[in-house]
């Protein structure tokens, strides 16, 4: 893959994510974002049940993760893209390379689940599979033979569970 035409554009299918999370990176450097605080307010108000709606058509679990722990999951998510837009490295990357990032980010935590007060570790397997199974719904492409592949592993890995902590 050479060319950001042979798999959707983040910044087209969500242009409001996208322009949020630039205006943030723009608070921040500005020091008007001067805590977490001040960062999940300005989430809270931008991620209204309409935005979170919108970004569920796109993003499969958007509405759970977006709820997981109080909304501090999205936030994080939030606080993911705003380093990620002010890394050098990200800056000097082509714009394929680009937006391929971005979707990494956006789907990094979109399978937590609640773990009756305990951490979701295993919530980064499931959510690489539900990237592997949503990003070709988007327009990414893929062979028969990924598709075969990216189904079995995601069965097993959805079966992944937390082992009993030892006593």
């Amino acid at each position: 893959m050479n060319t950001s035409q042979e798999f959707p554009s983040f910044d087209i299918l969500l242009p409001d994510l996208n322009q949020f999370v630039l205006d943030l990176v723009e608070e921040y450097k500005a020091e008007k974002i001067k805590s977490w605080d001040d960062l999940e307010e300005k989430v809270n108000a931008f991620f209204t049940l309409e935005k979170i709606d919108e970004t569920e058509a796109i993003v499969p679990h958007w509405r759970k993760m977006a709820s997981y722990a109080g909304g501090l999951t999205l936030v994080h998510v939030m606080c993911v893209f705003m380093g990620l837009y002010m890394l050098p490295e990200y800056l000097s990357m082509s714009k394929h390379q680009q937006q391929l990032m971005k979707w990494i980010i956006l789907l990094h935590d979109v399978e937590k689940e609640p773990q009756a007060g305990k951490r979701d570790h295993p919530h980064a397997f499931r959510s690489a599979a539900g990237a592997a199974q949503t990003l070709p719904k988007l327009g990414f492409p893929t062979t028969p033979e990924y598709d075969m592949l990216i189904r079995e592993w995601s069965e097993f890995t959805r079966s992944a569970v937390r082992l009993p902590e030892k006593s």
